[in-house]
């Protein structure tokens, strides 16, 4: 199903011009994806427990974006799902801070409350490896 109908209406009356794809089309491979994180293991705007969330971090699913829902302000988001995101030459997460740290070491150990978080889904998805920055 197509998501242009809400991507239009939360985007045109902001000036935005939004066209889509023909349902045949192949949406453009990025030469790179630059990414950074929430505390909570949010990435893209994908946050843990959002209408949608699991179809939106299935990378089966044809490459596309969605509106989601924040937890905070401004709620209304624009996204890529995982499955555009990984649509990429080169992957890259940035993340800063000792909390971050442990959100990224908890993904990578693969504990059960991280399996929740949109990170796990990008970092244990076998498409394209993950290049982790991380620093104070």
């Amino acid at each position: 199903a197509s998501n242009v109908g809400r991507i239009r209406a939360a985007l045109e009356p902001l000036g935005a011009r939004v066209v889509a794809l023909a349902s045949n089309a192949v949406p453009p491979c990025f030469a790179l994806v630059w990414l950074g994180m929430g505390e909570d293991g949010h990435i893209a705007s994908l946050f843990p427990g959002m209408p949608g969330i699991d179809q939106a971090l299935d990378p089966g699913q044809a490459p596309g974006a969605l509106v989601g829902l924040a937890p905070d302000w401004p709620q209304v988001r624009l996204s890529l799902n995982l499955s555009m995101l990984l649509s990429t030459g080169w992957l890259g997460l940035l993340a800063f801070g000792e909390t971050k740290r442990e959100c990224i070491e908890a993904v990578l150990a693969d504990t059960p409350q991280s399996r929740q978080w949109p990170l796990h889904a990008l970092l244990w998805q076998a498409r394209v490896l993950p290049n982790i920055y991380w620093a104070p």
